[in-house]
């Protein structure tokens, strides 16, 4: 029709092989996509081509999942080949995307510049203020269909579901094992690849999870932050409170009970409970 005449001429006919669309440019329900026709053997003409509005050309050759730009295809990509090639300039940690880099670096600067007009909390991102807001309302949409518990993300439900399924998805290409978590996998592969990326500050040990170095700092801060209730004997771990057995055979046996709630990680102390 004419509507689509009109769009077309408007259409700029300037170089640029990718397949790209135009949101700008629009007829009636479709929008224009430039594209690369060929013309013979080494020559190719670039125009337009109408596409249906929300039309995603750009298909993965490996999953299936199309975009409506290359560009985000590009990036989904990435997803498959593992390349990271945006890198922080402090701590060498590589991301997918900048995005991701420019929120990182926040963790070294310090800035959160995304505040919560309840309680005054500031955040790295908008999208961790709403995830907070969520510790206000109570809300947790996120519901398990095998035991009911709730989740304030989608993500901590799909991670939640592997413990009733068992399904472990994620599989290390060097030595084939499975993991439930992409976060143990990636974890997992630090044993193939020696990376150690958690550096003391002091005397510049490395550890491939961030737990051990948090253990190995207390050897410098002199930190003990496990105590026997039974004795009052401090300890860097849970793991060198071997002489609990001492206690044992008097009648009682200690279990760790949270002492500080730290969100995901929590600090413990031992309590006495008497067994009768």
């Amino acid at each position: 029709g004419a509507g689509k005449d009109t769009a077309l001429r408007a259409a700029p006919q300037h170089g640029g092989g990718r397949s790209t669309p135009l949101p700008a440019v629009t007829a009636g329900r479709h929008r224009l996509f430039r594209v690369g026709a060929a013309m013979g053997p080494g020559r190719r003409s670039r125009g337009w081509a109408l596409g249906a509005a929300g039309e995603r050309p750009h298909g993965c050759e490996q999953c299936g999942k199309a975009f409506a730009q290359a560009s985000a295809l590009a990036k989904h990509r990435r997803v498959h080949t593992g390349e990271k090639p945006y890198r922080c300039s402090v701590c060498a940690k590589a991301f997918a995307l900048s995005s991701g880099l420019v929120l990182h670096k926040r963790t070294h600067t310090g800035e959160r510049p995304h505040g919560c007009a309840l309680c005054g909390k500031a955040f790295i991102s908008s999208s961790h203020l709403a995830l907070h807001l969520r510790s206000h309302t109570g809300e947790r949409k996120y519901g398990c269909p095998a035991c009911g518990k709730l989740f304030l993300q989608s993500s901590h439900l799909a991670r939640h579901k592997a413990i009733h399924t068992g399904e472990r998805r994620f599989k290390c290409q060097d030595c084939g094992k499975l993991f439930g978590r992409a976060s143990h996998l990636a974890t997992h592969r630090r044993v193939h690849t020696g990376e150690r990326p958690f550096q003391c500050p002091q005397c510049e040990k490395a550890f491939t999870q961030k737990a051990g170095l948090v253990l190995h700092v207390r050897l410098h801060t002199g930190e003990r932050p496990f105590q026997c209730n039974k004795c009052g004997k401090n300890f860097r771990s849970s793991a060198h409170l071997q002489h609990l057995k001492t206690h044992e055979r008097h009648g009682t046996e200690n279990r760790f009970v949270p002492r500080v709630d730290l969100g995901n990680k929590q600090e413990f102390i031992l309590q006495n409970v008497v067994c009768f």
